[in-house]
């Protein structure tokens, strides 16, 4: 399996330095490669005539997911992400112990 690194190292770059411009676009082109599959499919069955029951469809929820990012200290976090990392991807490993519900924290200055 190559990685994007590997495939394209500017569009990588691009996509560490930019990711909300990046990931819609990742999003329309998962959608627009799932509409090609389905043309391909509907088109390889009216060729073949065939009718299968396992028709593919096209999920407007679908989300590209970024794993793996690189080991770099611009993207890795050993602590919980602050307000300084809003807009950037960034990396965090470890071991959920506990969930809960959200919380919203007010703080008050005096």
């Amino acid at each position: 399996m190559h990685t994007l690194i590997q495939s394209s190292h500017e569009l990588a770059q691009l996509l560490m330095e930019k990711p909300t411009l990046c990931l819609p676009l990742f999003a329309t082109a998962l959608h627009q490669a799932q509409q090609q599959q389905q043309q391909m499919q509907q088109q390889m069955q009216k060729h073949n005539g065939m009718v299968d029951q396992h028709q593919l469809e096209v999920k407007s929820q679908a989300v590209v997911r970024v794993t793996n990012l690189p080991n770099n200290p611009a993207v890795v976090r050993t602590r919980v992400p602050g307000s300084e990392d809003v807009g950037r991807l960034v990396s965090m490993t470890g071991t959920v112990i506990r969930t809960g519900m959200v919380k919203m924290m007010e703080t008050h200055r005096a």
